[in-house]
């Protein structure tokens, strides 16, 4: 609607305004995890078929913050790896699928913890989704953990990302 009133800056001029505050697009690193999943193919026994990572980078940038993913990442449930791959620097918010339960190959919390990042929202009381989390790390990225459960993770999309990136994006509530 904008361009078809010319440049924005007219616009913002026959308005009156001389400036107008802007944010920029937020930018999120997708982390896939979990050793079960594979991303092609008809899995094995004891192995899912990713259904859920191919359809996260348009349903974020479709978000009303219109964030960009800058980065996608698929691993194993490693604790190491996942602290390193947490230690981002291009972006504004992580989102991890898999590892928010309560099972000895999820390490999303004690990472968190070990990071000495701060639990913003510790679980959902919605099922299902009731893992997912929201939490900030001391450089002051964001990360959304989602369960591994697509229909619990679009739930944590829903009620933690999608608010988030609207925030991060200068959007009112």
């Amino acid at each position: 609607a904008v361009e078809a009133l010319g440049h924005p800056h007219r616009l913002a001029a026959g308005g009156g305004h001389d400036t107008v505050a802007v944010a920029g697009r937020p930018r999120v690193a997708l982390l896939t995890t979990g050793s079960e999943v594979v991303a092609a193919g008809v899995p094995a026994a004891g192995f899912v078929r990713d259904s859920f990572g191919p359809m996260l980078p348009a349903a974020i940038s479709g978000f009303a913050g219109g964030a960009r993913v800058v980065s996608s990442i698929r691993m194993a449930d490693d604790r190491q790896h996942l602290v390193d791959a947490l230690q981002v620097r291009d972006a504004d918010v992580v989102v991890t699928t898999g590892g928010t339960a309560d099972s000895p190959v999820d390490h999303i919390r004690s990472v968190l913890r070990e990071l000495g990042a701060t639990l913003i929202v510790d679980g959902l009381d919605v099922r299902p989704g009731s893992p997912s989390l929201l939490a900030q790390l001391p450089s002051g990225v964001f990360v959304v953990a989602l369960p591994g459960n697509p229909l619990a993770a679009v739930m944590g999309l829903l009620v933690l990302l999608e608010p988030l990136l609207a925030g991060l994006a200068g959007h009112q509530f």
